[in-house]
């Protein structure tokens, strides 16, 4: 797990090579860290496809 400036987004994950990584929003308070990790791992663990941004 990263902690990054990302503007509006709060967080995403990536996968490459099989090796996931999220990424959190280091502007946000840590309750809201904590929901957007959650979240993040549950994509993960339900096997959802990334979003791709272009």
């Amino acid at each position: 797990m990263h902690y990054v400036p990302l503007g509006s987004l709060d967080g995403f994950y990536t996968e490459s090579f099989r090796i996931k990584t999220i990424y959190i929003n280091e502007g946000i308070n840590d309750k809201q860290k904590e929901i957007v990790c959650s979240h993040e791992l549950g994509h993960i663990t339900l096997k959802h496809k990334q979003t791709i941004f272009v």
